[in-house]
């Protein structure tokens, strides 16, 4: 055995405490989690590490299973199976086999389901069976598919030994590989290409094919208990219940391992091998990212030109569809609306609202006014809000207010600041005219101390600030304690962080780096021109921007080392993340539905001057803050 090698490094980016419970992760190139907990509770979690959907399941569950589409599949001791959706509803409640237990594929197309009859069934997601395999000694233990059920895999045993078999898509056996002891845990990459199966003896076993073909066999000396693959890195990942990690390459050497102090009960790598996500049997959930960065030289990265052309109705894939709009007075000459979007613990979305002119409104997500208050602010730099610190804070030319969540004022501190920015805690910052940062407590008291020195550059996060000056970025925590320095490679011209995508984005002259909020650096990229907006889709890895007076929005898939650029209409004004890409809005008052592509999905000419847009924190709607009016929008299939 070769030893650990220690070029490879992953640090803990977030961590966050469910209840225990039997936790199965999701991998797909972000990871995603399903826990069922003690008192059968369906939690699903992003790779955020924010909680997706919680229901109650009032049946015994059996089997549980995650796709990348975020719908769950359940089998139950009584044999019927659940599908529920991404919001967390039941699609479906029956019986298509009597089933022990069952899969849904990662694309979430494909059920497969294990009888007690000692067969394979493969259904489509609506519960109809499209195949079964019967040519089974003995029932499987695992069934693992790739991503959209072009192989599936699972174990088989005669009277002497163990083994694996291979179906294809329409359930004829393609292959079959005998001469392993017992299996403990059995996992298939993403396309199918690779399959890593660990025995009850300990040795990790890695096939490449359909056929399959072993590149590797290695004995471990630490007793293991799972396994997962990275396609992309050609990566085994292994760990043991007492909280030893590592990684093999695709010759079996060892090239990383690390010790954690947790009892582990599951851990999975990520299909591009930058993630891992691991949990504990107290319910903690941790993910670590590796923290390799290298810069991208972008005009390296291949090209696709995607222009958005015209196109009938009938050929557009989605349409945006208006839920509700208010019209509102206009604003003054020298001002704007703006607004800034929260959720509750109930999931209720609540939009905070200045007119651009005397009044900051409070909307539910139906658009119903929840209060009103009229203040002497004709201008409002910025609005924050901390729901769990009962605090909102408007920030005006020459002095800050601050309002509980029921329109209350609770304090007002009168001076010149360039910004403002709320803990989760209630605590928060002001920058003032000097550039220094200041703390101060919920009820407006400043903390003595707790002062730093700065240029006025700075952006935040509900547990994090980040200050940058011309040749550094520091970030703190709310305590104002230092989390981690970087240098810049010139002088910063455009800095902003963003909460859906938990990142922080600095560009200077010539490159564009982005940051999580421990600080670690994600990506630095190369840049030719100075860049006027940015979005970046997390989940998926793409980051989409465009340079100033541009019509042209440009994406960089990560994984896949591709460039899109799509040319719009109009100058590109505004830009949010949205399921199924980014929603972008133009000079010209139209709004696009771009696809992580590059490629037009939905349109929409909307008839007020558009100042911004949010999408919900789900991502699927998207509310537009207009010249003289509000409106929510949802995107709809055609």
């Amino acid at each position: 055995m070769n030893p650990a090698k220690n070029e490879i490094h992953f640090e803990n980016i977030w961590e966050e405490d469910f209840s225990p419970g039997q936790f199965l992760f999701q991998e797909c190139d972000s990871l995603r989690t399903a826990v069922i907990d003690n008192e059968n509770n369906l939690r699903v979690i992003e790779s955020s590490g924010k909680l997706h959907y919680s229901i109650k399941l009032t049946e015994k569950i059996k089997s549980l299973s995650l796709s990348n589409t975020y719908d769950t599949f359940l089998t139950t001791s009584s044999g019927q199976s659940i599908l529920i959706d991404s919001e967390g509803r039941i699609i479906f409640q029956k019986r298509i086999v009597h089933a022990l237990s069952g899969m849904i594929s990662p694309s979430g197309n494909h059920l497969i389901l294990l009888t007690r009859d000692a067969t394979i069934v493969l259904a489509d997601k609506s519960g109809r069976i499209k195949w079964t395999y019967r040519n089974l000694q003995k029932l499987p233990s695992f069934i693992q598919a790739s991503n959209d059920a072009e192989i599936v895999v699972f174990d088989c045993q005669d009277d002497r030994q163990h083994g694996i078999s291979i179906l294809r898509n329409d359930g004829k056996a393609i292959g079959t590989f005998l001469g392993i002891q017992g299996l403990k845990d059995l996992r298939v990459s993403k396309s199918g290409q690779y399959v890593a199966l660990l025995d009850s003896s300990n040795a990790i076993h890695f096939f490449a094919g359909i056929k399959p073909q072993r590149l590797f066999k290695m004995f471990i000396e630490t007793e293991l208990c799972g396994i997962s693959v990275s396609e992309t890195a050609r990566q085994i990942f292994a760990f043991s219940r007492t909280g030893t990690l590592m990684l093999l390459d695709d010759l079996g050497n060892i090239i990383w391992n690390e010790q954690k102090q947790l009892e582990l009960l599951n851990a999975r790598i990520s299909n591009d091998g930058r993630e891992i996500l691991m949990a504990s049997d107290n319910g903690k959930l941790i993910l670590m990212r590796s923290k390799l960065v290298k810069e991208k030289n972008l005009s390296g990265i291949s090209t696709s030109e995607v222009p958005v052309t015209e196109l009938p109705a009938t050929a557009l894939k989605k349409r945006f569809k208006r839920i509700w709009q208010i019209e509102t007075e206009n604003s003054l000459p020298d001002s704007k609306a703006i607004a800034t979007l929260w959720t509750d613990e109930n999931g209720i979305e609540y939009l905070l609202f200045f007119n651009g002119k005397d009044e900051i409104f409070l909307f539910n997500d139906s658009g119903e006014e929840i209060w009103s208050v009229r203040n002497n602010l004709k201008f409002v730099k910025m609005l924050a809000i901390s729901q769990p610190g009962d605090l909102i804070m408007i920030l005006g030319k020459t002095e800050l207010l601050a309002y509980n969540l029921e329109g209350t004022e609770k304090f007002r501190i009168i001076g010149t600041f360039s910004g403002c920015q709320v803990f989760d805690n209630g605590n928060f910052i002001l920058c003032g005219e000097d550039g220094n940062v200041r703390l101060y407590t919920p009820d407006g008291s400043l903390i003595k101390g707790a002062t730093l020195p700065g240029n006025g550059l700075f952006s935040g996060l509900n547990t994090v600030v980040c200050l940058a000056d011309k040749t550094s970025i520091e970030f703190f925590n709310r305590e104002m304690s230092s989390i981690k320095k970087h240098s810049l490679s010139g002088n910063s011209v455009f800095f902003v962080s963003d909460a859906q995508s938990d990142s922080f984005f600095i560009a200077t002259e010539n490159s564009l780096a982005i940051f999580d909020r421990s600080g670690n650096e994600r990506y630095r990229y190369k840049l030719s021109e100075k860049i006027a907006g940015i979005s970046y889709n997390s989940i998926e890895d793409v980051l989409a921007y465009w340079y100033e007076n541009s019509s042209q929005l440009q994406l960089i898939d990560n994984r896949d080392e591709m460039k899109h650029k799509s040319t719009l209409n109009g100058k590109i004004s505004s830009i949010s993340i949205h399921e199924s890409g980014f929603v972008v809005s133009t000079n010209i008052d139209e709004l696009y539905l771009i696809s992580l592509k590059g490629e037009k999905i939905a349109e929409y000419i909307f008839p007020d001057k558009i100042n911004s847009i949010i999408t919900s924190e789900k991502m699927k709607d998207v509310f537009v803050i207009a010249e003289s009016s509000i409106c929510r929008l949802t995107v709809e299939q055609t």
